[in-house]
């Protein structure tokens, strides 16, 4: 049952005017307060409505959220194209989902309209416009013990505190079109010791990125633009996939790898070389190759095409 079909039960018995409270999956969105979708618009075309859309959005959120202080959510979900603008009511919320014991929290900040980024909304961008920072502190100690699911798009995380151990039971990890650095991705990897799933998504400030964890199984990294070299240290690794410009790989074991996914977006480069990095590959049951456009293979019958 979603938040509005709860809420709509309020209508039909007074018995059932508080159902929507116990509702403990959350899908914040556009749709669920009836709001204007702003990914119809663009910020530079009206800034002001947007500013307007979205503090109605936050305060909506910040009510919701208060009715409901002291009842566990298992999934907390909002989609609405927010920025460090509204850093003091993200934080709130993350801070909600803690108190409140959040398995799964999903913030999608994204704004459609642009996604690869409108040369008009870049140039008139400022301060108050930049991605929200996720502030990896706000789960220092343990106090996210029950978060075993985190997926961000359109954000930021800077430096990781030392001595992290908030996501000691995270085990699926999910970025996109986030900002962060190689040596965040470790810090975060070698402080999620339950880490099973991890998938990286236009995260264009990645360069040598080191996958080194021995739970995980997952790993899918995709259209990361300046990435250079990956190297692989997952003996437990299931499933690997790559879409992107032609990289560096070293993976120094894979014995249980069944799946493997390549894909390069230049067409003169072959995803078969690619493949020759990895060592033996006993359990391998699925192995896609992409290729951009046809190209020549020579093997020992003669040139084929692919």
């Amino acid at each position: 049952m979603t938040i509005s079909e709860a809420a709509m039960t309020g209508f039909l018995s007074t018995r059932w005017r508080h159902v929507w409270k116990k509702v403990d999956h959350l899908i914040l969105d556009s749709y669920t307060f009836g709001m204007q979708e702003l990914e119809k618009s663009r910020y530079h075309e009206n800034p002001l409505l947007w500013n307007d859309v979205a503090t109605k959005f936050v305060h909506k959120v910040n009510g919701l959220l208060h009715s409901r202080y002291g009842n566990k959510i298992k999934e907390l979900i909002i989609r609405f194209p927010l920025t460090s603008a509204h850093a003091s009511n993200l934080d709130h919320w993350i801070e909600s989902a803690i108190v409140a014991s959040t398995e799964k929290l999903f913030f999608d900040l994204d704004n459609k309209c642009c996604k690869e980024g409108c040369t008009i909304c870049v140039k008139g961008m400022n301060a108050a416009s930049e991605p929200y920072d996720f502030l990896l502190g706000l789960f220092f100690n343990g106090r996210a013990h029950s978060l075993d699911e985190l997926t961000l798009f359109n954000c930021s995380i800077g430096t990781m505190p030392a001595n992290m151990s908030g996501f000691s039971y995270l085990k699926s990890l999910l970025l996109a079109r986030v900002s962060i650095v190689d040596e965040t991705v470790s810090s975060i990897m070698s402080n999620c010791c339950a880490l099973e799933i991890m998938v990286l998504q236009y995260c264009h400030l990645l360069v040598h990125l080191t996958a080194s964890h021995a739970r995980l199984q997952i790993l899918v990294v995709q259209f990361c633009k300046s990435l250079v070299s990956i190297c692989i240290r997952a003996d437990n690794l299931e499933s690997f996939a790559y879409m992107g410009y032609k990289i560096d790989i070293e993976c120094e074991r894979a014995q249980f790898l069944e799946m493997l996914h390549v894909y390069f977006v230049n067409k003169d480069d072959c995803p078969l070389d690619f493949i020759s990095a990895f060592p033996q590959l006993p359990k391998l049951e699925f192995l896609v190759i992409q290729f951009p456009t046809c190209l020549q293979v020579c093997n020992i019958f003669g040139p084929f095409f692919v």
